[in-house]
């Protein structure tokens, strides 16, 4: 499979959460493939020193709008659809690409990580059920 981005062959790469991840090698950019959010959610332990529970945003470690606008839309690496570009729900600074067709989504460098981090603060702050809440509210992005 090719980056949506640059064009560069993707590396499959083994998640901790049991799947298989496709990760290009130049952006690091991550794709997953329906039901693998999901996955990623269910492994996501409070392994994170509250030290890292900073917005991403804060930390330049997720693409920014404007950084999104300027790369334009990018096409599914599975079925070449326009890919819808999403704001993560309750945090403007990570911005998702989602496959219309519900092939899966794209996530730019350190945006899975930055995901991760969110729902690990939600558990800590919230309580296990928002930060179901939470998740569930991006696996709706991708349609059924």
């Amino acid at each position: 499979m090719k980056c949506p981005r640059d064009g560069t062959g993707m590396r499959v790469e083994e998640h901790e959460a049991g799947f298989e991840v496709d990760r290009c090698p130049t952006c690091n950019g991550e794709w997953l493939d329906k039901g693998e959010l999901e996955a990623v959610k269910a492994k996501v332990e409070m392994d994170f020193e509250m030290g890292w529970l900073v917005d991403p945003g804060d930390m330049n470690v997720s693409f920014s709008r404007k950084r999104q606008e300027e790369f334009g839309p990018i096409d599914c690496p599975r079925c070449g659809a326009r890919m819808d570009v999403t704001e993560y729900e309750g945090w403007k600074d990570v911005i998702v690409d989602v496959c219309p067709k519900g092939c899966g989504l794209w996530l730019d460098s350190n945006e899975l990580w930055a995901l991760q981090v969110l729902f690990e603060r939600s558990l800590r702050e919230h309580g296990d059920a928002d930060g179901k809440a939470m998740w569930a509210s991006l696996g709706r992005a991708l349609p059924r």
